[in-house]
């Protein structure tokens, strides 16, 4: 393609135009485009251009996959059977798990019991992490939040 010629990109349903230079061009959607963009699907992107003679080319097209949904994440309770750990439980491991939506498998989280922190991966939206009795029995005989 000779420089200077104009490409036409659509986005979803917003139009760009480009220069051709060297045989590439570039464009730059907006924060504010991408911001209302569905927030999970497809969308269709394409790009146009003729020669200088005004010969089209053919189109070419690229579906991109948004997703711009923000993920959630629960915790699975109560812990310990009753929120409290006693001086029984106090020995012993203490399973924390929870679910998410939105997360893909494979994904971390993050679990932090009083100054320690703990990772569990997520699979099928649900996640579970086992902080050991040695850490449990360190825990101060106070309430503590996670």
């Amino acid at each position: 393609m000779e420089n200077g010629q104009q490409v036409t990109v659509t986005v979803g349903v917003k139009t760009y135009t480009a220069t051709v230079t060297d045989n590439a061009w570039s464009v730059t959607v907006p924060a504010e485009a991408v911001g209302e963009l569905p927030t999970t699907g497809s969308v269709s992107v394409t790009a146009d251009v003729s020669d200088k003679a005004g010969n089209p080319a053919t189109q070419a097209s690229n579906p991109i996959s948004v997703d711009i949904a923000a993920p959630t994440i629960a915790i699975t309770g109560p812990l310990a059977g009753d929120d409290v750990i006693n001086a029984t439980e106090k020995g012993q491991p203490l399973t924390i798990s929870g679910t998410t939506t939105g997360v893909e498998n494979g994904q971390q989280v993050t679990v932090t019991v009083g100054v320690k922190t703990y990772t569990a991966t997520v699979t099928d939206n649900a996640w579970s992490v086992t902080v050991p009795a040695e850490a449990v029995g360190e825990l101060p005989t106070t309430v503590l939040c996670l």
